[in-house]
C-alpha cells in the first residue's frame, strides 16, 4: 500500500512538474509554464540551465500560492481575524509582478519581490492587528510561519540568503513578542512562555536555512556532476558524428574521383560520349564540370574535322568526275596558260 502511494505521489509531482510540461503544447500546466517561466537557450551553460530551473520553480511556486491564498482570503471572510487580508493585497500584485518578470529571466528579482511580499503581507498582519486591539496569544502562530520565507529564497535565490532571510524572521519576532501591543490574554501568558516561544522560533530559524543550505548545496553538486556526464555524452556524440561525417564525406571523395577515372578510361577507349554525372553527392564536381565541358569541345572538334574532311572528299570526288566527263584533247593538251580553266565544252576561258 506504501509503495501504491509513492508511485501514485511521484506520478502526480511528475504530472506536475514534469519536463514534459515544458516541451507539450496543450494542457493547463503547459500553458502555465509557457506564461510564466523562461526559456531555455540552446547550448545553456551551467549557470543559464541552475537559472532557468529555479525559474521554473518559481512558476510552480507562483500557481501554488495563488491557490493557497484562495483559502487565505476564505479564512479572512469566515474568520475572527479580518487582518489576514492583508496578506492577498501583499502577495497577489507581487506574483502577477512576478510572472512578467520570471518569463523575462530575472529569476533573482523574482525571488526578492515573493519574499518580500510574504513577508510585508504577515508583517502587516501582524502589525495592523497589534494596533487595533494588540496581538492576542492565537497571533502568534504566525510568527511560526514566517519561515516560509526561507523556502522561498532557498528554491528560488542563491541558497546563502536564507540565513539572512532567518536573521529577519527573528528579529520581527522578537519585536512582535517585546514591543509591539499585546491583550491581557497575551501578557499574562509571555511570563511562562517568552524564552520558550522564543528559542522555538530561533531553532526554526536556524534549523530551516541550515537543513535547506546542505539540501540544495548537495543537489548543486550533483546536478554539476551530472552535468560534466551530459557534457561528455554530447561531446562523445559529437566526435562520433564528426567521424561520421568525414567517412562520408572521404566515401563521397573516392566515388567522385572513381567516375572521373572511368570517365578517363572510356575516353581513351574511344568513348566520347562518356560524361561525368553532376549530381548533389559529386564532391568534386566543378572539377567534374570542366572536365565534361573539355570533352564536349574535343568532340565537337573532331566532328568538325570529320565533317571538313568529308567535305574535302567530295569536292576532290567532284573534281575527278568533271575531269572524266571533259574532252579527250583538253585532258592530253593541258593548257598553255595556267590560269585558263577549261570547260566542258572544250573552250578556254581567258
Amino acid at each position: 500500500m506504501d509503495n501504491s502511494f509513492s508511485s501514485q505521489e511521484s506520478s502526480l509531482i511528475y504530472k506536475v512538474l514534469g519536463e514534459h510540461n515544458f516541451q507539450a503544447q496543450k494542457g493547463f500546466f503547459p500553458w502555465w509554464y509557457r506564461l510564466t517561466s523562461p526559456p531555455e537557450p540552446e547550448h545553456a551553460t551551467f549557470r543559464q540551465r541552475e537559472l532557468v530551473q529555479r525559474g521554473r520553480i518559481a512558476s510552480a511556486l507562483m500557481l501554488f500560492l495563488a491557490f493557497i491564498l484562495l483559502f487565505v482570503g476564505l479564512v479572512a471572510i469566515i474568520g475572527p481575524n479580518k487582518q489576514i487580508a492583508n496578506v492577498l493585497y501583499t502577495l497577489y500584485p507581487a506574483i502577477g509582478l512576478c510572472i512578467f518578470l520570471n518569463r523575462r529571466g530575472w529569476v533573482n528579482i523574482v525571488g526578492i519581490v515573493l519574499t518580500l511580499g510574504m513577508i510585508g503581507g504577515m508583517c502587516m498582519t501582524l502589525f495592523t492587528t497589534a494596533t487595533h486591539g494588540g496581538l492576542a496569544p492565537n497571533d502568534t502562530y504566525i510568527l511560526f510561519l514566517l519561515f516560509f520565507d526561507i523556502l522561498f529564497i532557498g528554491t528560488i535565490l542563491p541558497v546563502n540568503y536564507t540565513f539572512l532571510a532567518a536573521a529577519l524572521n527573528i528579529l520581527i519576532s522578537i519585536y512582535a513578542l517585546s514591543f509591539a501591543p499585546h491583550t491581557r490574554a497575551l501578557n499574562a501568558m509571555l511570563p511562562t512562555m517568552y524564552f520558550s516561544m522564543l528559542f522555538r522560533l530561533i531553532q526554526i530559524n536556524v534549523i530551516v536555512p541550515a537543513a535547506i543550505w546542505v539540501l540544495v548545496n548537495i543537489g548543486i553538486i550533483a546536478i554539476k556532476r551530472a552535468g560534466r556526464a551530459e557534457e561528455l555524452a554530447r561531446l562523445q556524440h559529437d566526435i562520433a558524428q564528426r567521424l561520421r561525417e568525414e567517412a562520408d564525406k572521404q566515401e563521397a571523395l573516392e566515388k567522385s574521383i572513381a567516375d572521373i577515372s572511368r570517365v578517363h578510361a572510356a575516353v581513351a577507349n574511344g568513348n566520347l560520349n562518356a560524361r561525368v554525372q553532376l549530381t548533389n553527392t559529386n564532391v568534386l564536381w566543378s572539377v567534374a564540370g570542366q572536365l565534361n565541358f573539355l570533352l564536349s569541345r574535343h568532340q565537337r572538334a573532331i566532328e568538325e574535322i570529320k565533317s571538313l574532311q568529308k567535305e574535302l572528299l567530295t569536292i576532290k570526288q567532284q573534281e575527278i568526275s568533271w575531269m572524266q566527263q571533259s574532252s579527250p584533247s583538253s585532258l592530253q593538251q593541258p593548257s598553255k596558260n595556267p590560269n585558263q580553266i577549261p570547260d566542258p565544252k572544250g573552250f578556254h576561258r581567258r
